[in-house]
């Protein structure tokens, strides 16, 4: 998996296994980014990957295996935003076409901390 500059990191796991390391990866990396700029996560077995309390955000990481459009059903009842994350651009891009609203945002994982210290500074999400 490819997380910017230098190499990529190389994850082993045995076959069907569910959570895929490659998902169990991206929560815990990207609770520990938020956290260093000073945001609380809460990582879930049920529900959103990833609840931001204090932001009212739910995070989903999306490898293409998941019930994702119950999931987003459930995530804009109960947070003001929900961002949808993926490590393949083209199943973002297939989301957004299918999801329009406006509390659901689609990124690629390497653009959710930037994205969020923008959105605090503005408090405007917007689907990219």
């Amino acid at each position: 998996m490819k997380l910017g500059r230098g190499a990529p990191k190389v994850l082993y796991q045995l076959a069907n296994a569910v959570p895929s390391i490659k998902h169990e990866f991206y929560v815990n990396w990207l609770c520990e980014k938020l956290e260093a700029k000073g945001l609380k996560c809460v990582k879930n077995k049920v529900g959103p990957d990833i609840e931001i309390p204090e932001i009212r955000t739910a995070i989903e990481v999306e490898l293409g295996k998941s019930n994702i459009s119950g999931n987003l059903n459930n995530d804009v009842q109960k947070f003001d935003r929900v961002i949808v994350c993926s490590d393949d651009k083209e199943l973002i891009e297939r989301l957004s076409r299918q999801n329009k609203s406006e509390k659901i945002s689609f990124l690629q994982i390497q653009n959710v901390v930037s994205f969020l210290d923008l959105s605090k500074a503005g408090n405007d999400f917007a689907n990219i």
